[in-house]
């Protein structure tokens, strides 16, 4: 018999500072205000091409570093497509439409020297069980931003269904960590895993917010979405009384579907 997810257990405790940081679309995450403001660290697991996150908690918390890991960009990408696109811009005969999109991807790259060259830093790699030159472990990028106090760094974990290997290590550093914010992708084929996730992070951390990303379809049967968004803080955090919350979700004012296209998924927590 196919493990259904435990959705009860997913309902959020009541938070008072929730805003949305990024865009109004895929990339922007509902977070605690005060625990952004409070971080000393952000450490982004899964940047792409879009660090509009990222650029959004700096502007917060200016005093933060920030800290990409990300294998798929780099320099050497970048260099290419701000020389690609500024030759093309210098070139006749180019549609409007293509100008706009040299445009964008020059201002990108541009952006992206200038983000990560001088007070925030991109690790090309991914985040792995061992430290190789193509991998490294959390524990070791936690030791490269040197001492933190308790609840010092801010993680958030994009990294496309690698989430999963990563639960031990998570709860194993969790007194470091104030704020996470992961995203669990293809829970409706590893909805055992996922289960098993959540029990693990929810020994150190509560659920303040969930949101389904509607780019992936959700299951036939319990209507879950297949990707979802979870936003949890250290329980040492947390007002007491822990006050489950009773509201729709999703939240209006602060979920926007991930494709703007296409509605939201409602999710219930029976």
């Amino acid at each position: 018999m196919a493990a259904s997810i435990e959705t009860a257990r997913l309902r959020p405790v009541a938070r008072a500072d929730l805003v949305r940081l990024g865009p109004p679309r895929d990339g922007g995450y509902v977070v605690p205000a005060d625990l952004v403001r409070q971080s000393e660290h952000l450490l982004a697991l899964g940047i792409g091409d879009d660090w509009q996150f990222e650029t959004a908690f700096a502007r917060v918390n200016p005093r933060a570093r920030i800290l990409g890991v990300d294998a798929s960009i780099g320099a050497t990408r970048f260099a290419r497509e701000c020389l690609g696109s500024a030759l093309h811009l210098l070139s006749f005969g180019r549609s409007g439409k293509e100008r706009r999109r040299h445009w964008t991807r020059l201002r990108r790259a541009a952006h992206y020297f200038w983000f990560f060259g001088w007070r925030h830093r991109h690790v090309r790699r991914m985040v792995g069980a061992d430290t190789t030159p193509a991998t490294v472990t959390l524990p070791a990028l936690l030791a490269s931003v040197g001492t933190v106090r308790p609840h010092g760094i801010f993680l958030k974990v994009d990294v496309e269904g690698a989430e999963y290997t990563l639960i031990d290590a998570i709860a194993a550093q969790a007194q470091t960590i104030g704020c996470l914010v992961i995203e669990f992708h293809r829970t409706s084929r590893h909805a055992r895993a996922f289960n098993a996730a959540m029990a693990r992070l929810l020994g150190p951390f509560r659920v303040v917010h969930v949101h389904g990303n509607n780019y992936a379809p959700r299951d036939p049967v319990s209507g879950f979405p297949d990707a979802v968004e979870i936003t949890l803080i250290h329980e040492q955090l947390c007002p007491r009384p822990l006050v489950p919350i009773d509201v729709e979700y999703p939240r209006a004012g602060l979920d926007h579907p991930n494709h703007p296209g296409r509605p939201d998924y409602a999710i219930t927590f029976a």
